[in-house]
C-alpha cells in the first residue's frame, strides 16, 4: 500500500476545499453561506438582542441608582 492510500481521512484540507470550490460553482456556495449567516443574524436580532440590552441596561442603571431596584425586561410571573 502506498503512502497516499493510507492517509485517507474524513476531513478536507485547504487544497481539497479549494479544488471542490473550483470544480463546482463557488459563487452559489458563498451565496448559501451568506444566506444562512444572515438568517441566523436576523433571528438573533429579533429574539435575543433586546433581552441582552435589557440585562446590560439593568445592571448599569442599578449600579448608578442607589435608591432602589430598577428592572428592564420581561416580568417574572410565578
Amino acid at each position: 500500500m502506498d503512502e497516499q492510500g493510507s492517509n485517507n481521512t474524513s476531513f478536507l484540507n485547504y487544497e481539497d476545499l479549494e479544488t471542490y470550490l473550483n470544480r463546482h460553482n463557488s459563487k452559489f456556495i458563498w451565496l448559501l453561506v451568506a444566506t444562512i449567516l444572515s438568517c441566523g443574524w436576523i433571528i438573533y436580532l429579533t429574539y435575543y438582542n433586546s433581552r441582552n440590552i435589557g440585562l446590560f441596561l439593568t445592571l448599569i442603571i442599578n449600579r448608578l441608582y442607589k435608591g432602589g431596584y430598577i428592572h428592564i425586561g420581561m416580568l417574572d410571573r410565578k
